[in-house]
Parts: structure tokens; sequence; C-alpha cells
């Protein structure tokens, strides 16, 4: 993890959200993250794909702790969501009807 790492989250019931992050700040077990901005590669129908605006912050910092487990880092967004480092592949998203 270092500064300009961009993580993604996916989350939602009956449909997929995602998000993507910036990492601004690094320690050694935890990071300074803020939300960016997305922009639409394609949609069809309820569903499409996304990629992140990298340095378009649109939320404030956020300290978060860093998790290594199963052989992959993760940040704890939450109690009930974290973000992975993205893979800089488009990441799909649906829409409930």
């Amino acid at each position: 993890m270092e500064i300009g790492t961009i993580l993604v989250n996916r989350w939602g019931y009956e449909q997929t959200n995602v998000d993507f992050f910036q990492v601004i700040k690094v320690t050694e077990k935890t990071v300074v993250i803020r939300q960016i901005a997305k922009e639409k590669v394609k949609e069809e129908n309820l569903i499409g794909c996304v990629r992140p605006v990298k340095d378009n912050f649109i939320g404030e910092p956020m300290r978060r702790k860093i998790i290594n487990a199963f052989g992959h880092t993760f940040v704890s967004l939450n109690s009930y969501s974290s973000a992975s480092i993205w893979n800089e592949k488009d990441v799909v998203y649906t829409q409930y009807a």
C-alpha cells in the first residue's frame, strides 16, 4: 500500500454499487483515504462498468486500518464493508429495476 493506490469497494443489496478511494497517507497499520469520482465506461439495461478518476476527490479524508488476510490486503471501511486494491480493470455494477 502506498500513496496513490486506488481501492475499490463493491456493496449493495439486490444491486451492486461501486465506490473508489485513493490512498493519500500511509503508516505501518493505517492509511488515510479519500473517495474519488468514477466514470461510466459502458451501460446497457441495468448493468454497466465504471472506472476511477484518479485525484478527483469527492470525499473527506478518512483514517482506516489495513488488514492483511488470506493473502490479500484490504482496508476496513466500516463494520460490514472493506475495500481492496483496484486491479486496473473496469468494475461491473448493477442497478435495481
